[in-house]
């Protein structure tokens, strides 16, 4: 239940017996709103009112993703990533009214998307946006169809030569970030938000507002870990003159929070033989940004900084980490996600296979000794 301001009026909005309600105060102080809220919701409570169906307002798609996004702001949903696919999706239906919007209309997009080369799995986010505005409208969605995602699953991990190697290439001031992701498989999102005030009694105690499954999650600080959060302690300090300056982010970039670091990753990564640029018209390949032949920018193809998450929860396993400890590091809510991240190689079933035999062998050494007896 929550009280926002939407140009000069307060609206609000919360769920009732699974429906959600949403409705304008019209009234530009913050105390009167949260008044007609609360009495609304009495109301409600007790019968003296009901939930009128909206009318068959003709509104336009684009004025149901605006509706999402206020949502989403007001409950705190509104991530980049959400910001990003209502955009997404503005550009494609903006203009077209809500109550005309076909399945055939859908069924174009998603091949037009298909076309230009989009993933089924970025065609399924922006598909699932549209879905998300039309049920908070109230109004039935047009028929859209999940395309398959089996093929979605990335396997890119870093062994650990490969990963000191593209830490020498980046930036001095993101090195022990990087450091930090791979030990941990933290998200970056994540690791950008931790403050001094999580350090506590050799612990890191990482409230939920700021983890992805919004659970709070406690990391022991051991081994390189704590080299790292020691080595960022004593950078904490910056001398300015007479004065001392304290940053509040265990990880930043001059005092403020490692934002995007797409393009210093990219060349470190495209430096340690791990990425190379690709150009989407010819097909050609090299270091340089964008293809001389084309004259458009070239796509990156390379290792990420996510693989560093799947190298992470690779090497728990790998130790014998039991898989609800390593979630718990990790912050993998659910099993069937964590061993997504969980990838195995022809080198690891080479391996086991040895260590099977091995143990078969063993056995069969203590049946013969037995009946040799």
């Amino acid at each position: 239940m929550s009280v926002y301001k939407r140009g000069g009026v307060y609206w609000f909005n919360f769920t009732f017996n699974g429906k959600p309600i949403q409705r304008s105060t019209k009234q530009g102080n913050r105390r009167a709103a949260v008044e007609i809220m609360a009495a609304f919701r009495t109301s409600l409570a007790k019968g003296e009112v009901g939930i009128a169906p909206k009318k068959n307002v003709r509104r336009s798609v684009g004025q149901l993703l605006d509706e999402l996004k206020a949502n989403y702001e007001a409950s705190g949903k509104l991530s980049p990533q959400n910001r990003s696919l209502i955009k997404r999706a503005k550009e494609d239906f903006e203009s077209k009214l809500a109550t005309e919007l076909t399945a055939e209309d859908v069924v174009k997009y998603v091949e037009r998307r298909k076309k230009q080369g989009a993933k089924n799995a970025s065609i399924n986010r922006v598909s699932e946006i549209l879905r998300r505005a039309y049920n908070l409208a109230g109004i039935a969605s047009p028929k859209i169809q999940k395309l398959s995602e089996k093929d979605n699953v990335r396997k890119g991990f870093f062994n650990e030569a490969e990963l000191d190697s593209t830490i020498s290439y980046l930036p001095v001031d993101l090195q022990d970030f990087v450091r930090f992701a791979g030990a941990t498989g933290m998200r970056k999102g994540e690791a950008s938000k931790l403050t001094w005030k999580m350090v506590q009694d050799g612990e890191l105690r990482i409230p939920r507002e700021i983890c992805k499954n919004r659970e709070d999650r406690v990391l022991p600080l051991e081994g390189e870990i704590k080299d790292i959060i020691e080595r960022r302690r004593q950078e904490m300090l910056h001398d300015e003159g007479d004065t001392a300056r304290m940053c509040e982010y265990i990880f930043h970039r001059n005092g403020d929070p490692v934002a995007s670091l797409r393009k210093s990753w990219q060349t470190a990564a495209i430096a340690a033989g791990l990425g190379i640029m690709v150009c989407k018209k010819c097909g050609s390949e090299g270091p340089e940004k964008s293809c001389r032949k084309c004259k458009t920018p070239r796509k990156y193809r390379g290792k990420l900084f996510h693989d560093l998450r799947r190298s992470a929860v690779r090497n728990m396993v790998k130790a014998g980490a039991n898989t609800q400890i390593a979630k718990a590091w990790s912050g993998h809510k659910t099993d069937s996600m964590f061993y997504r991240y969980c990838i195995v190689t022809t080198d690891d079933m080479r391996e086991v296979l040895k260590k099977t035999e091995a143990y078969r062998k063993e056995q069969r050494e203590k049946v013969v000794a037995i009946a040799g007896k």
